[in-house]
């Protein structure tokens, strides 16, 4: 710039300090700037305010642009005489094209006869008439450089020629807007990060993070009750329905568990299907059983869920009082202890955290710690329990698992197998034992018994496999045994916790020409339903009617029931548990197919089988 312009720069600003018009907008411009913006809403307000009454005119209105820039809406407007509404008003793009292409380019759009002025005159009709606005003076409004809205004062009456002082104001009072909409940008952005940091993204309830903290500063202040809840059977339903049902159905449940929330409480997500609740206060031992049996009881209406009518149990552990706990993550520990309990219970319980209920829980994964050992050192291995014929001609063989443990010696299924199941380590430890198994069937049916059938067991954790039937089926192939040498064995309650999945395995073996056996026929509540469900070629009938039946001709009535029901469908029958030859002779006269028992055989080692058995 030329030494002649600095001059002349400089002078047109002492003029511009001394005008008594441009001391009062900077002055209010200055008072504005100064204002803390904590709460961007009421800045906003203030700066529509303060416009109007420095620049003296009737209207000033705060105006967002909708995505693409295709039209503005009215957020705020100040009137005089009236203050700040929020009207109703929208503005496409299409209705004055010449208006909105000049807010692009300027940094004030300064108009002072509105209803002629090629740039706004595509307003008059709808939107300038009506009102009266005689002049304009707007601004753009950004946020982070992106044109986002405009600032708008608007004069009615007769056309007004807008000085310099006032478009400099205009302009510094849009760029103060721009700043308050991107402290509101930012600020809303850090509450978002904060909500994510500590609330779950699927239901919005406080993650484990906030709810461990809460309970922690719950502890230090004083008393306080935690609720652990489980939903029972949640992953039934997530493989029956799929991962989006289930997402549906924890979050109904965590807005249910949000409605039991009162002043001063805190409801969380801690995982999976698992939620917690903070009782926050003093209350007695009752009265937050009490508490936790409503919650419970409330929770459990049926949910229509894309269609279906769902009704949850929920299992329930209780710490009634965390005063005396030295961390919250004790306190979680033993409400995730009490609600397991709850759980094993037979579920839909409340269960009160009591001292020693944590032993069973650190046996049980000592256990599993060890079965994953003894997988990795082949320590099991199968016992096979002899099948007969009624006439007496060995039929085939049970294959039981068994564990040759370091020190406790021979252990039998009822030491670990339900362990071995519930952590889905079951079929590592069978797996790698049929191999074997298979090809000394083969070598049994061609030197002694043609017609052999090994019958293994079957858990729920394989039926939720739906590789498994091929994988079965390609080991039978593979050892060179025909199909139906081999029969699988499922307990009715296996069956029952997902009947379509487990049918589609079952149906798969089935038709591979696999034996389906189904196992402790007559103590679940459907087996009449499941004889006609399913591709089934046998049924053994329950160690418990058998014991009974000599002392108790009831249960030989239901044992002869059975037994032609099932020959009515075309089903042989196996009896197991016979332990005397009274239970054998009853079952012969029955015409039972085949008998299997400690009279008949107890199981015994592959190598002893072949001996007692099969030479």
């Amino acid at each position: 710039m030329r030494q002649g312009n600095v001059v002349e720069a400089s002078a047109d600003i002492a003029s511009m300090d001394s005008d008594p018009h441009w001391i009062r907008l900077r002055d209010a411009l200055l008072t504005l700037a100064c204002t803390p913006f904590h709460d961007a809403d009421a800045v906003r307000k203030r700066l529509l305010i303060t416009a109007a009454e420095a620049l003296e005119v009737d209207r000033v209105s705060l105006w967002l642009f909708e995505p693409g820039l295709t039209a503005i809406v009215c957020v705020a407007l100040h009137e005089k005489g009236k203050g700040i509404s929020h009207p109703d008003m929208r503005l496409p793009a299409e209705v004055a094209p010449d208006y909105f292409q000049s807010l692009q380019g300027l940094l004030t759009l300064a108009v002072a006869d509105a209803q002629l002025d090629p740039r706004t005159r595509q307003l008059a009709d709808d939107y300038l008439k009506p009102l009266g606005i005689g002049a304009m003076l707007d601004v753009p409004v950004r946020q982070f450089g992106e044109l986002i809205g405009i600032l708008c004062h608007e004069h009615t009456g007769s056309p007004r020629e807008w000085l310099v002082t006032e478009r400099i104001f205009a302009a510094a009072m849009g760029a103060l807007c721009s700043q308050v909409m991107e402290f509101e940008l930012l600020r809303k952005s850090e509450r978002e990060r904060q909500h994510a940091l500590f609330h779950d993204q699927l239901t919005g309830l406080a993650n484990r993070a906030l709810f461990l903290e809460r309970l922690e500063s719950a502890r230090k202040d004083g008393d306080a009750a935690l609720l652990v809840l489980d939903v029972d059977g949640f992953g039934e339903f997530a493989k029956a329905f799929g991962p989006a049902f289930g997402d549906q159905l924890l979050r109904e449940t965590a807005a249910r568990l949000e409605q039991g929330v009162r002043r001063g409480e805190l409801a969380g997500r801690m995982g999976n299907d698992e939620f917690a609740l903070l009782l926050v206060g003093e209350r007695g031992v009752m009265e937050a059983v009490q508490r936790a049996t409503d919650l419970r009881r409330k929770m459990q209406d049926g949910m229509l869920i894309d269609g279906q009518d769902v009704r949850l149990r929920f299992s329930i552990g209780l710490v009634p009082s965390i005063r005396h706990y030295e961390s919250a993550l004790d306190v979680l520990r033993d409400a995730e202890i009490a609600q397991n309990s709850a759980a094993r219970a037979g579920h839909d319980f409340v269960q009160i955290f009591e001292s020693g209920m944590e032993e069973p829980i650190r046996r049980r994964l000592e256990l599993e710690a060890d079965i994953r050992r003894a997988i990795e050192a082949s320590e099991f291995f199968f016992h096979l329990q002899p099948v007969f014929s009624r006439d007496g001609r060995l039929h085939g063989a049970e294959a039981l698992i068994r564990w040759q443990h370091p020190q406790r010696g021979l252990l039998e299924p009822v030491d670990f197998l339900q362990v071995a199941e519930d952590s889905g380590l079951l079929a590592l430890m069978q797996w790698p034992l049929l191999g074997g198994l298979f090809e000394q069937v083969v070598r049994w049916r061609a030197i002694k018994s043609p017609g052999f059938v090994i019958a293994i067991n079957l858990s729920s954790v394989q039926l939720t496999r739906a590789d498994f039937p091929d994988l079965l089926i390609a080991a039978v192939a593979q050892a060179g045994l025909p199909a139906n040498a081999v029969s699988v064995e499922v307990t009715e309650n296996t069956l029952l916790t997902n009947q379509e999945r487990d049918l589609s395995v079952i149906n798969r073996l089935a038709s591979a020409g696999i034996g389906l056996s189904l196992d402790d026929f007559g103590t679940g509540y459907a087996s009449i339903t499941h004889l006609a469900q399913l591709p089934l070629s046998t049924v053994k009938i329950d160690r418990m009617f058998v014991n009974r039946a000599i002392d108790d001709p009831r249960y030989g009535a239901i044992i002869e029931t059975l037994i032609k029901l099932a020959h009515n469908l075309s089903l042989e029958v196996v009896a197991e548990g016979i332990e005397t030859p009274a239970q054998m002779r009853m079952l012969s006269d029955c015409e039972c197919d085949h008998l299997q028992g400690f009279h008949l055989g107890r199981p015994v080692s592959m190598a002893e089988f072949e001996t007692r058995w099969l030479r």
